[in-house]
């Protein structure tokens, strides 16, 4: 289940709330992924409510599949998502996409206004630190509406 997904583009927002009821919003957001021998460097940025917040993860070279009973398996590996329907019934659908590697963090920061984001009730974690970063290699995802098993 999503608390809220910033997308760049208005048909991915549209088709997230119309098919799957999930709080998607659009936003500007820039993409940089940097790949060198020894490293990857990834860094989003999002512009909300007048503000630009960023995240960038480097992770050495080379990826590797993390083991199935892993803190970093269990982040990135959901192949099922959970919601309500405009009538309250609940909703599932299955993401499919080959299992992902990761590459070993190297270094990471966080620049997120918590309660400009996602809501005031959020605001605590400005004064936290993450319990994992996880830098996954990825791939294309297919989402398909249907039960679970």
């Amino acid at each position: 289940m999503f608390i809220r997904e910033f997308v760049p583009r208005v048909l991915v927002s549209w088709l997230a709330r119309a098919l799957y009821h999930e709080p998607y919003l659009v936003a500007p957001i820039d993409s940089r992924v940097d790949e060198g021998a020894a490293a990857v460097t990834t860094v989003r940025r999002l512009h909300w409510h007048g503000r630009d917040h960023r995240i960038e993860v480097t992770g050495d070279r080379p990826a590797f599949r993390p083991a199935e009973d892993s803190d970093e398996h269990f982040f990135k590996e959901h192949h099922w998502g959970f919601g309500r329907d405009r009538r309250g019934r609940t909703l599932a659908y299955e993401c499919k996409h080959p299992v992902w590697e990761t590459y070993p963090v190297r270094s990471w920061s966080l620049d997120l206004d918590w309660a400009s984001v996602y809501g005031p009730a959020w605001e605590r974690l400005s004064h936290e630190k993450p319990a994992s970063v996880v830098l996954a290699a990825g791939s294309p995802v297919s989402v398909f509406l249907g039960a679970a098993p």
